[in-house]
């Protein structure tokens, strides 16, 4: 299971994170974060838990990200600016 999870997060240039305490808790996110964030994905940090405020290694990871509050927005706003996000990060990959 965990090397499919590899091999997936290996073609992905984006992954999502989900801000929530039960996903801090989860080893399984944590790994998959960490992997994705060692092969330099682009991490896209979305908050699924109403005044949810990560810490320990899921903070350390996402610092300085900007982050889709999907709990405060309205599902096609928050899906807008999730598209905006990727198109930006996209484009600065692109300059680079």
């Amino acid at each position: 299971m965990i090397n499919e999870k590899c091999e997936i997060i290996d073609s992905c240039e984006y992954v999502l994170i989900c801000l929530s305490e039960s996903y801090k808790q989860n080893l399984y996110c944590q790994c998959e974060a960490s992997y994705a964030f060692q092969r330099q994905c682009q991490l896209i940090p979305l908050i699924v838990t109403s005044n949810y405020r990560p810490d320990g290694w899921l903070n350390r990871l996402i610092n300085g990200k900007i982050s889709i509050d999907f709990t405060k927005l309205d599902f096609e706003l928050a899906k807008l600016k999730l598209k905006n996000q990727i198109d930006r990060q996209r484009k600065i990959s692109i300059k680079k």
